[in-house]
């Protein structure tokens, strides 16, 4: 076998085989001798022939593509997220066709409009802006910016907020403050709304109990803190929360004797810090399983993943001697 092969048909006649018979083998299907099998496969490999995936879905009128459109994969801690979406969407049999769109609601239609010409079996829109809109390809929006109906998967972070102020209350905690949540964005809104929310079930005033601090610099005086002396921090992420152990161990403060610190996304570093990081686990598992799930169901839902709060060393009892001077604010 010599000359090239660049088509089912032509390994099929170097082989000798039918068309059918190597069809099915190279695409997996049942029927055919193992032995067959293999020989066809190993043909196939040693002439580096591939049967085109794009063209038998022309021919079936869609392919085993999975079509995900996602913001900047850094700034949206997405890189776990990406790794549990491709492998609950191999075990589905499906490949999957990443495409990064520029954050706007246009790039996303185009991206759209893209894996519906090329056939894809559906799409995932992970924290898309763009509205929920009828189309001949199945879609979910996952973590949607923008509101409206159809299939969609989202995180609770409004309870796992809530959640986070329970846990600070009962460790005795009565002044807290977030660092760098903004309420600029969904995200940012539900999680103020959620450790509120929690906070007037516990008892306190929001209003006086919780403060909000921008993020502190490296090897400088963290203003906010000294004006608003409190005893825990709740911070955006765990970039962040391990950003601020950092600064503590400069400032010589205990952590948590002095101080409780908690973190969002239990990254991988969150578990090995020294004193290991509380945090709020988003289940990126269990949310890009459930969307491939919807992906396939033929009706459209909602779903809300519940995160779990994850405890570890960086909480504990608030400091008796700052709980004295901030009593009456709660």
């Amino acid at each position: 076998m010599k000359n090239p092969v660049r088509s089912t048909g032509q390994l099929a006649q170097a082989l000798g085989l039918s068309r059918w018979t190597v069809s099915r083998a190279l695409n997996g299907h049942k029927g055919i001798r193992p032995a067959t099998a293999e020989r066809i496969r190993r043909a196939a490999r040693s002439h580096g022939f591939a049967p085109s995936m794009l063209a038998r879905g022309l021919r079936a009128g869609r392919t085993d593509l999975l079509g995900v459109c996602v913001p900047d994969l850094v700034d949206y801690f997405l890189t776990d997220k990406i790794m549990h979406l491709q492998k609950a969407a191999a075990a589905r049999g499906l490949d999957v066709l990443l495409q990064i769109s520029d954050g706007t609601a246009e790039s996303e239609r185009e991206a759209l409009e893209r894996f519906t010409s090329m056939r894809c079996r559906g799409v995932i829109l992970i924290a898309p802006r763009m509205p929920p809109s009828p189309g001949s390809i199945p879609s979910v929006r996952i973590d949607a910016l923008s509101r409206g109906a159809g299939r969609t998967v989202d995180t609770d972070r409004a309870s796992a907020l809530a959640a986070v102020a329970t846990h600070l209350h009962a460790l005795g905690h009565r002044r807290i403050a977030t660092v760098a949540i903004t309420p600029d964005n969904l995200y940012g809104t539900q999680r103020l709304e959620g450790l509120e929310r929690g906070a007037r079930s516990a008892g306190w005033n929001p209003a006086r109990a919780i403060a909000h601090f921008p993020t502190p610099r490296d090897g400088e005086p963290w203003e906010p803190f000294q004006r608003h002396p409190v005893t825990a921090l709740v911070a955006l992420n765990d970039r962040i929360a391990l950003r601020l152990l950092r600064w503590a161990g400069h400032q010589g403060l205990r952590i948590p004797q002095d101080l409780s610190i908690v973190g969002y996304d239990n990254d991988g570093l969150s578990a090995l810090s020294s004193p290991s990081l509380t945090t709020v686990d988003p289940r990126p598992d269990l949310l890009m399983e459930q969307a491939i799930e919807l992906l396939l169901q033929p009706k459209p839902a909602r779903i809300r993943i519940q995160p779990e709060l994850v405890v570890r060393e960086s909480t504990g009892p608030a400091p008796k001697s700052k709980i004295q001077r901030t009593n009456h604010h709660s």
